[in-house]
């Protein structure tokens, strides 16, 4: 269904032509796709009724000392490989309904999804403690594909309100 324009690139991937390799293209089309990604994890909050609770970053964008950081420390100066700069974040009452909001986002056709990581396990927390489960998806909508961002790879991060710390 993901067909990327060759002159925008296209994060976490192999394919060559529509790889982003610009910090400023990668940060500009995160611009451009978190308001679409926020409006889609709102409805997705709605839809659910009552178990999940949307927090939404300031801007919905991490700062771009972030992304340059990250890059540098982190992906060896592949710009391709960041695929949080745009990034929202649900908080779930119980695990139940964590798993509902799972299914929804593998059968919603405006959504594909690239990577879920347990985080939730002992053996998947990171360094913090903080426990969560992490979406990476492409949010596929008229809107995406017309801004030519259909592309951008964003971070959900799913997490039970108990471990929220």
């Amino acid at each position: 269904r993901h067909t990327a324009c060759p002159f925008d690139g296209v994060p976490f991937t192999t394919d060559e032509k529509s790889r982003v390799t610009s910090l400023d293209h990668l940060y500009n089309q995160a611009t451009l796709v978190s308001p679409l990604l926020r409006a889609k994890v709102a409805a997705l909050a709605r839809s659910l009724e009552g178990g999940v609770e949307h927090v939404t970053h300031e801007r919905g964008v991490k700062s771009a000392q972030r992304c340059a950081d990250k890059v540098l420390m982190c992906y060896r100066g592949d710009v391709s490989r960041v695929c949080d700069a745009a990034r929202e974040k649900l908080l779930f009452q119980d695990l139940a309904d964590m798993a509902r909001c799972l299914r929804c986002l593998l059968y919603d056709h405006e959504v594909d999804v690239v990577r879920v990581k347990d985080r939730l396990t002992t053996a998947g927390q990171v360094g913090t403690g903080f426990r969560y489960v992490l979406v990476n998806l492409r949010v596929h909508t008229e809107e995406a594909v017309a801004l030519h961002v259909e592309g951008h790879v964003c971070e959900l991060l799913l997490v039970p309100k108990e471990l929220a710390g």
